[in-house]
């Protein structure tokens, strides 16, 4: 006999137990009798479970990429170009420029592991806030590659001339009698 789709949830079959009280026959209807028996069989089917659930590892022959390479093939590629765009970058212009300016400015790297883009990017915000330094008149060698203590510098700065202008506005109001 083959069960209806709505008794293969053991709850689903206890709740349409539950409310099949109303029968004008006397007798039980089908679906609870099926109900009952489902629940039962998969009650004491599913009480002592022994065996414990294995997972299958996926081995490295089997890994596959979507190119149909096996996945050490595509790793090695990259390094491969990683290692080429690296000594590309290590002799060209740009990468040359950005290495003066880093010993210019005294930005900390390794010279055996250069990490471009993030010199790339400590370069270029260096020389942002001393562009914001001379703005104020800070010479910025003398703190070297502080970017805390040149931004302090420039706060400072900021104060100062805004407590002047303040100063300057109030003592102009002052000769005017205001």
């Amino acid at each position: 006999m083959q069960y209806p789709a709505s008794f293969l949830s053991t709850l689903l079959a206890q709740r349409k137990l539950r409310f099949s009280g109303n029968n004008s026959g006397g007798s039980a209807p089908l679906y609870s009798i099926i109900a009952t028996q489902y629940c039962n069989n998969t009650m004491t089917n599913n009480s002592n479970i022994s065996e414990i659930p294995t997972f299958r590892q996926v081995k490295e022959e089997e890994q596959y990429t979507d190119y149909g390479l096996p996945l050490s093939e595509v790793v090695a590629t990259f390094a491969r170009r990683t290692k080429s765009v690296y000594e590309s970058l290590l002799v060209s212009s740009r990468g040359q420029i950005t290495l003066e300016k880093a010993d210019e400015y005294e930005i900390p790297y390794d010279p055996h592991s250069i990490n471009f883009l993030e010199l790339f990017d400590k370069v270029e915000e260096f020389e942002l806030t001393i562009a914001k330094a001379n703005e104020y008149g800070i010479d910025w060698r003398n703190f070297g590659y502080d970017l805390i203590g040149i931004e302090q510098e420039i706060s400072e700065a900021i104060a100062e001339e805004h407590s002047y202008r303040k100063y300057a506005h109030l003592e102009f109001l002052a000769t005017r009698g205001v």
